[in-house]
């Protein structure tokens, strides 16, 4: 299953990324040119593991305001760069 967090779904996600065990997270942004050329290597991922129980859940860099604060921090990249 593929998910794409934004204001409406942002309780399921975040509830979805703290419970499940079997999860792909992509935080990416659509002015990143290494995002872009990641992109077509992330779709093959995709159409892959779609038949299989393992959630997807895509974070585009203006969405991960929705993301607890918990959850951002388990990555210390995404703190690093966003500065949260």
């Amino acid at each position: 299953m593929i998910y794409i967090i934004n204001k409406d779904n942002r309780k399921y996600i975040n509830n979805l990324l703290l419970n499940e065990k079997k999860i792909i997270v992509l935080y990416y942004s659509l002015d990143c040119g290494y995002c872009k050329e990641l992109l077509p290597l992330w779709i093959r991922l995709i159409k892959k593991y779609k038949k299989h129980k393992i959630k997807i859940v895509n974070v585009e860099n203006n969405n991960i305001k929705y993301l607890k604060k918990k959850i951002k921090r388990k990555n210390k990249w995404v703190s690093n760069n966003y500065k949260i």
